[in-house]
């Protein structure tokens, strides 16, 4: 096998990755749609949120590996510094899923006229969207891309930049398209779900609690699984 098809198998290894590791894994989807949905975001905004931390979590993930090529990182080192990543990243995920759902059950439980709109309840929603955004950002930040720094890696160790251009793109590509599209699939499916306005409203932001406290647990069973 030549270079070029080496470079053609591992971009459309890549691709099956990128797509792969997304749909197995509800924490690269879910949380959007589900916090999207509880918000009153437009689908727009829900989308443009999943993709900016889809690139930030690649971004982050690309810079780590490219500065394990240049410092000549043994595979040990850059393991133990992922796990290090994953283990921040699935804590604070599990601290803001926590504080999420307790937020919720504090709305909930309000009486109804409390939980009626009033200047209150959108101020505190503003608060709540801005400090969601933040770290739902800072989550895909700081956590690893683990599928992604061995493919980078295999290309850039016998100084193949191009490949590693390429197989960079490639599983970004899929990665976020995925993402983009589950999000896509799951607010499709929520619009027939009567939050606004009906009786589940009062209560959505608990239940997208609990949608995060699962999400986290789940990131916690894949992280511990590998």
């Amino acid at each position: 096998m030549n270079d070029s098809q080496s470079l053609v198998l591992l971009m459309s290894t890549a691709a099956l990755l990128g797509a792969g590791h997304t749909i197995i894994a509800p924490h690269h989807y879910l949380p959007f749609a589900a916090v999207g949905k509880s918000a009153g975001w437009s689908n727009a905004k829900t989308l443009f949120v999943t993709l900016l931390c889809g690139f930030g979590h690649l971004a982050s993930s690309l810079v780590f590996a490219g500065i394990a090529v240049a410092l000549t990182f043994g595979a040990a080192s850059v393991e133990y510094f992922q796990h290090f990543r994953g283990d921040i990243a699935q804590f604070v995920f599990l601290g803001f899923a926590l504080a999420y759902t307790i937020f919720g059950l504090k709305r909930g439980l309000r009486s109804d006229a409390d939980a009626a709109c009033s200047c209150h309840c959108h101020a505190e929603d503003k608060i709540k969207n801005a400090a969601t955004l933040g770290a739902l950002f800072l989550i895909f930040l700081i956590g690893p891309c683990d599928v992604l720094i061995p493919l980078v890696i295999l290309p850039a160790l016998s100084f193949d930049w191009w490949g590693v251009l390429l197989v960079a793109c490639v599983f970004s590509l899929a990665t976020i398209a995925s993402m983009l599209l589950m999000v896509a699939v799951i607010l499709y499916g929520l619009k027939f779900v009567p939050f606004r306005g009906g009786k589940l409203e009062r209560w959505s932001s608990f239940i997208t609690g609990a949608v995060l406290l699962v999400c986290a647990l789940l990131m916690f069973a894949h992280n511990h699984a590998h």
